[in-house]
């Protein structure tokens, strides 16, 4: 079975499934990878979700994305950041995230 967790790939858990899964409808991931992934991922998120119980709503985004929408001050992606718990590439996304240490 492939993974999400690949050199270079940033995976974060957010959302209400990281507080209260129980209770949560769908499990709510951002993965950060390279633009020629996408259809690798999206293969990989597809795979997932057959064996998950739970809906698996994932948002892809190259790291360029991730800062244009940082430094954009884009609401949705700033409360991603704020609240996420990251689960693969910490070194990467912390390098990221050190130059929008203000949000």
């Amino acid at each position: 079975m492939s993974t999400f967790y690949k050199k270079e790939r940033i995976v974060l858990f957010y959302g209400s499934a990281s507080r209260d899964y129980e209770h949560a409808r769908d499990i709510d991931i951002m993965i950060i990878h390279s633009k020629k992934e996408f259809k690798e991922v999206y293969a990989q998120v597809r795979d997932k979700q057959k064996i998950l119980l739970k809906k698996l709503h994932a948002i892809q985004a190259t790291k360029d994305d991730l800062m244009r929408n940082l430094k954009d001050k884009n609401k949705a992606m700033v409360e991603i950041i704020r609240t996420a718990i990251v689960l693969h590439g910490y070194d990467d996304y912390m390098e990221i995230i050190n130059g929008f240490a203000t949000f």
